[in-house]
Order: C-alpha cells, then sequence, then structure tokens
C-alpha cells in the first residue's frame, strides 16, 4: 500500500534533484525570498512572487467593488 503511493507521488509530482535546506518553512513574519523553500533563490522563487503579487491585487480589487 505504502509502494503505490510512493509510485503514484513519483509519477505525478515534480521529481528534482534539489535537497531541502534542512530548515524547514521560515517562521511567520521572518521570511526571506527562498518562497518555495528548498534551499536556493531561483526563477521558481521570482515565479511564486509574482503570481502571489497578481493574485493579491486581484483579491484586493474584487473587495473595491
Amino acid at each position: 500500500m505504502v509502494e503505490d503511493a510512493l509510485e503514484l507521488l513519483e509519477k505525478f509530482a515534480k521529481v528534482t534533484k534539489k535537497t531541502d535546506d534542512g530548515d524547514g518553512m521560515d517562521p511567520v513574519g521572518k521570511g526571506d525570498a527562498d518562497i518555495d523553500n528548498d534551499g536556493d533563490v531561483d526563477s521558481s522563487d521570482k515565479y511564486l512572487k509574482k503570481r502571489r503579487a497578481a493574485i493579491s491585487k486581484a483579491i484586493s480589487a474584487s473587495y473595491k467593488k
């Protein structure tokens, strides 16, 4: 059963060779540029930052209506 779950995870999840920095998630209010917490700052962090800004802008615009 566990093996089946691991097979599905490997099949559908994004698999990377990057290792975790071991620090886990950032404490609340103490975030850094490593948004996806994979141990480095790269284009995926830039993408996530831009996406979150767009979502925040859309949500705040919907409240102003």
